[in-house]
């Protein structure tokens, strides 16, 4: 019960943080008109609205069919796969496609400097996530209610439909249920990523920036990250907080039980397959709710900590 509570608290804090608008600088002016913050660059944009793929397995730990508690496995979006064992009931996706797996657009949507799948645009963002872990925290009606835990969101960019570039990265605190689908946390991180150019010359780690905040003058995700944020040197005061929004309203009938495909210990299996639409926005909060996330952070991860010993 107390980890509930704390986890509805969590969700309630970050609700009251509001996004900060955000612009891309992809280092090439693509496209013919833009009138966005620089040449190379995009408009301020409020939230990125997204498209992926998924695959879930819920371990039934019990035995009992999908209950609270059960083991849940997520992996989505680029390059997603099916997990060992497991059959896709929607043979005619194209999962893991570039087309179905991606940032769809920005909002507001003018001045984005060509933005889109080539051919029709000249470049894209995609993302995507392996082994996401959590557990089965409640239903609402016939909708299983899942909660996660730790895990990364590996972000890409692609110019001109050339290879995927792994830019970013993002450390998933805390997701669960918000009563519209699953709200996702976490921080944006850039540990053991080398600089990489753009076609422009540009370091595409710094492909997103902050339209409000900055850190030593400099503006781009990585800078602040580097320089202010969790890879500078004991100056870690600006955190560049993700959250996200995924629709994950999926029936517990379309859950489909693996009967050949026991668990380690012997426990039956459930999968389904499925896609998605949601939201990403960014934020920088003030140095007080920073504190007040970390020390809510700090409290779930105890409680969890003493709950398996």
């Amino acid at each position: 019960m107390k980890k509930s509570l704390l986890a509805v608290s969590l969700l309630a804090l970050a609700g009251t943080a509001a996004a900060d608008p955000f612009y891309l600088d992809v280092g090439t002016a693509y496209g013919s008109v833009n009138v966005g913050n620089c040449a190379t660059c995009t408009g301020n944009k409020d939230e990125a609205t997204i498209l992926y793929d998924s695959s879930t397995t819920i371990i039934d730990v019990d035995n009992n069919g999908i209950d609270v508690g059960d083991t849940v496995i997520t992996n989505g979006g680029l390059g997603v796969s099916l997990l060992p064992g497991m059959s896709n009931p929607h043979p005619s996706s194209a999962f893991g496609s570039l087309d179905s797996n991606l940032i769809t657009g920005f909002n507001p949507s003018s001045t984005s400097n060509d933005y889109g799948i080539s051919p029709d645009g000249s470049w894209v963002v995609s993302f995507g996530f392996s082994n996401l872990t959590g557990v089965v925290s409640g239903f609402n009606g016939s909708i299983p209610l899942l909660s996660y835990g730790p895990g990364v969101i590996n972000f890409y960019v692609s110019e001109l439909g050339g290879a995927q570039q792994n830019f970013m990265n993002v450390n998933v605190d805390f997701g669960g249920p918000d009563g519209l689908g699953t709200a996702i946390f976490g921080e944006v991180d850039f540990t053991g990523i080398g600089a990489m150019l753009s076609l422009g010359g540009t370091d595409l780690r710094n492909l997103f920036h902050s339209a409000t905040h900055s850190c030593n003058g400099n503006d781009g995700f990585y800078d602040i990250w580097n320089e202010c944020g969790a890879g500078s040197l004991g100056n870690d005061i600006m955190e560049i907080f993700f959250d996200g929004h995924f629709d994950t309203n999926v029936l517990l009938s379309q859950f489909a039980a693996d009967a050949g495909n026991d668990g380690a210990n012997g426990d039956d299996m459930y999968y389904v397959s499925t896609n998605h639409d949601g939201s990403v926005t960014f934020r920088v909060p003030e140095p007080g709710t920073l504190a007040m996330f970390g020390m809510s952070l700090l409290a779930l991860g105890g409680l969890s900590r003493r709950r398996k010993s």
